[in-house]
């Protein structure tokens, strides 16, 4: 699947950022969903880690909110704007977040950064 197409004015520059960059399926050559899912998580050694496919807007209202908290630590590592918001919405608006909660972001510099200034395209 890919990431999702960006809804912002973001120079996105290289095309594994564009929508289907870094898509697990075409990497692996694997395009059966469950095939995929066990291939890749094969190479995961967590017992409790578990793969949930979708983008976030889909794929985060199903999540057992009851297995996730409370969290110590929420590391929003998804690469664009569009995934980042829709990430930190529904933490916020799930319920998820709370006080003493750790919030992680990656890719903060590298010019990601306007994104979050008015006019960078992130309004």
């Amino acid at each position: 699947q890919g990431v999702p197409a960006e809804d912002s004015n973001a120079d996105l520059g290289h095309r594994t950022w564009r929508k289907g960059g870094w898509s697990s399926a075409d990497a692996l050559g694997t395009y059966n969903l469950d095939a995929l899912m066990r291939r890749v998580g094969a190479s995961i050694n967590n017992p409790r880690a578990v793969l949930v496919p979708g983008f976030f807007n889909d794929s985060l209202p199903k999540m057992d909110l009851d297995a996730l908290c409370p969290p110590f630590l929420v590391d929003v590592d998804s690469d664009l704007y569009i995934s980042a918001m829709q990430a930190l919405k529904w933490v916020f608006e799930s319920g998820l977040a709370c006080p003493g909660m750790l919030l992680r972001y990656d890719d903060w510099i590298g010019g990601d950064e306007k994104i979050l200034t008015p006019g960078g395209g992130g309004e």
